[in-house]
């Protein structure tokens, strides 16, 4: 709850925060956060069915990702009966198209293009490589648009910009929407397009697996900063949504691993759990490349600080480079009798977004503190 009060303090007045279901799908916490935004980011078949499988009503809801094209037609007509508006995120003409015949089937729904832009700083996964698969660029955007006979584009009412994932400082987040609105401006003096709707994305940034982390978020408000950038598009959109899943769940869930086995006298004492590869090691250690900093702990009470404790590192079953999950502190003596260690602030990173399949392992604990 601290985590969406504090970015809609951070948010325009005039924009929606909505929320993404690849965070975390817990139903209760679904329930819970379905108060307080305005919407939901569904990418999946599954994701859809947890959203009707909650009765969740009269809120916008956004239909990003590629996998869009699997979800059933009878889906998209319970979604939209639910919905306030459906909103189909459209990454490539062939998505037009598939857009096109839904809305002849009778959906009532509108389309967004996914803009694909380089921003100007680099952070964890961002959008808008050359080329990129995700979304289409302002050249691409144009030429559709030019090509208005071809495509059915009056259900396509705005822009959707992934502003990033892993982002570690507001800074980037700012520059990426400048960037952003940058290519919006162009597309709009190219074309007579004129955006009623913009999604910004998400990304803001939480640092999660360590104690005592909260979303860092200046004490400012974008209300006057992102509204002068608006007002050289020449046209206020009528409707400004930013997502989040991290920023809002980053600091809620607690991964509960188990432990396998433990090495008190090795060069770098180590100990061995059940999550890893298959889990959140790698999902992590992919995006960063890096060490993983999640902090695991022994007692169900997450302890003040770490003094007398011995340092540990912690590593998934498979026991390799790529399979360390973080770094423990624990009472050595202990070690015989300790079956459990925690991790804190997982919310978005533990096993709701677990990688499965590796030594055919199932999912790991997590519950919502």
């Amino acid at each position: 709850m601290k985590n969406i009060l504090a970015l809609q303090k951070f948010l325009p007045d005039f924009s929606s925060l909505i929320y993404s279901l690849k965070a975390n799908n817990y139903p209760p916490l679904i329930d819970f956060i379905s108060d307080f935004t305005q919407g939901f980011d569904v990418c999946s078949q599954q994701e859809m069915d947890i959203l009707i499988d909650a009765k969740v009503s009269g809120k916008d809801i956004f239909i990003t990702g590629y996998d869009k094209v699997n979800i059933h037609l009878s889906s998209f007509i319970k979604l939209s009966s639910q919905s306030n508006s459906l909103f189909f995120v459209l990454e490539s003409v062939r998505e037009i198209e598939f857009f096109k015949k839904l809305v002849q089937n009778g959906i009532d729904g509108k389309g967004l293009f996914r803009l694909s832009y380089i921003p100007g700083t680099t952070y964890g996964i961002y959008n808008g490589l050359p080329k990129s698969h995700f979304g289409m660029t302002a050249k691409q955007i144009v030429d559709c648009l030019a090509g208005g006979g071809y495509f059915y584009l009056k259900n396509i009412v705005g822009f959707h910009c992934y502003i990033g994932s892993q982002i570690q400082s507001i800074d980037a987040v700012m520059i990426s929407l400048g960037n952003a609105l940058d290519e919006i401006k162009t597309i709009c003096q190219a074309t007579d397009f004129q955006p009623d709707v913009i999604n910004f994305g998400g990304g803001f940034p939480h640092t999660f697996g360590l104690p005592h982390k909260a979303l860092s978020l200046p004490d400012v408000s974008l209300t006057e900063s992102l509204s002068s950038k608006l007002r050289t598009l020449n046209h206020m959109p009528e409707s400004v949504f930013f997502e989040s899943g991290r920023g809002i769940v980053g600091g809620s869930g607690r991964l509960e691993v188990s432990l396998l086995d433990y090495n008190i006298n090795a060069e770098s004492p180590f100990l061995v759990v059940n999550a890893g590869i298959s889990q959140v090691g790698a999902l992590h250690l992919v995006r960063s490349l890096r060490p993983s900093p999640m902090t695991f702990y022994a007692s169900n009470l997450q302890p003040e600080n770490f003094a007398g404790l011995q340092k540990f590192d912690v590593y998934g079953p498979a026991c390799t480079s790529l399979d360390h999950v973080g770094t423990a502190y624990v009472d050595a003596a202990s070690l015989p009798e300790l079956k459990t260690l925690y991790c804190d602030n997982m919310g978005a990173y533990a096993a709701s977004a677990a990688l499965n399949g590796f030594h055919a392992k199932g999912r790991i604990n997590e519950e919502l503190i």
